[in-house]
C-alpha cells in the first residue's frame, strides 16, 4: 500500500499532493468540518526546519467543499515535468494543470516515454478531486505555496505538495499502516531539463 501512496504521489502530489513550510515536526491539527479551499484548516503543520516526526500522530483533514477554477489557478507552479528523488529509485512526473483540471502522467523513465500510470482530478461536487478508480482523493486544502490532498477511499492517507524556495516542490505522504502506526514519508521534485 506504501509503494502504491509513493507511485500515486509521483503521480500527483500535486498534489501534488503533497504542504505547508518546507520541513519541520508534524504537528495535531484539531478536526475540522468541510470548508472552503480558499480557507485553511489550520495553520500550516511544519514550522520549523527540523526534520518531521514520522511517528506522531495524522491529523484529521476533510476535503474541502466549494472549490473553483480560482482556486485551480493557484496551483499552476505544479505544471511541468518532474524527477523525483528520496524513492528506491527516481521517478518522472508530468503535470498539466487546466482550468478546473488536474492531468498526472507518471513514467518509468526520464525520457518519458514508458507511461507507468496517469491520475485525473476534477472539481465534481464542490470539491477537487478523482472522480473515479480505486485510490480516490479530494482536496482538503489549496493555496498558492501547497495543495494537500486526503483520501476518499482509504483508512487516513493524506499526500501534500508543496512548492519550495528553490524551484523543487516537496511531496510528502502521511498515513496509517496495516500494524496501526502512523508514517511520513517525503520526497523532492525537480524540474526536468529537456
Amino acid at each position: 500500500m506504501v509503494y502504491r501512496l509513493i507511485i500515486f504521489i509521483s503521480l500527483t502530489i500535486m498534489l501534488a499532493v503533497s504542504a505547508a513550510s518546507c520541513s519541520g515536526p508534524e504537528t495535531k491539527a484539531p478536526e475540522s468540518t468541510a470548508q472552503s479551499a480558499n480557507v485553511p484548516a489550520a495553520p500550516s503543520p511544519q514550522t520549523s526546519k527540523s526534520k518531521p516526526d514520522p511517528k506522531a500522530p495524522i491529523p484529521q483533514r476533510t476535503p474541502a467543499r466549494g472549490v473553483t477554477a480560482a482556486d485551480i489557478a493557484k496551483i499552476k507552479w505544479l505544471q511541468g515535468s518532474w524527477r523525483g528523488t528520496g524513492a528506491p529509485k527516481p521517478f518522472f512526473n508530468r503535470y498539466k494543470v487546466g482550468a478546473t483540471t488536474l492531468d498526472i502522467e507518471s513514467f518509468d523513465d526520464e525520457a518519458m516515454t514508458r507511461k507507468a500510470d496517469t491520475a485525473h482530478y476534477e472539481i465534481k461536487d464542490g470539491m477537487f478531486q478523482t472522480p473515479e478508480g480505486k485510490d480516490r482523493f479530494a482536496a482538503s486544502e489549496i493555496t498558492s505555496d501547497y495543495i494537500q490532498f486526503v483520501t476518499l477511499t482509504g483508512k487516513s492517507e493524506a499526500f501534500k505538495m508543496e512548492r519550495v524556495g528553490d524551484g523543487t516542490v516537496k511531496a510528502t505522504i502521511e498515513g496509517t499502516g496495516d500494524d496501526g502506526n502512523p508514517y511520513r514519508m517525503s520526497y523532492i521534485l525537480e524540474p526536468l531539463k529537456k
